[in-house]
């Protein structure tokens, strides 16, 4: 479930993003067996690629 659009392009394996309906916001995260881990959640008008590197 969601999209691996920015794992390739910042070298994070796994990480996956997810749009929120109705509102401009983002959720990045990594999925695994046991858990998700959400590393940010990111109005969509922001540089998503340099707010994930920092």
């Amino acid at each position: 479930m969601g999209s691996p659009r920015y794992a390739g392009e910042l070298g994070i394996e796994g990480l996956r993003h997810s749009l929120v309906k109705r509102f401009p916001y983002s959720i990045f995260y990594l999925a695994f067996d046991d858990r998700i881990e959400i590393l940010r959640v990111l109005h969509a008008m922001r540089d998503i690629p340099a707010n994930l590197r920092s």
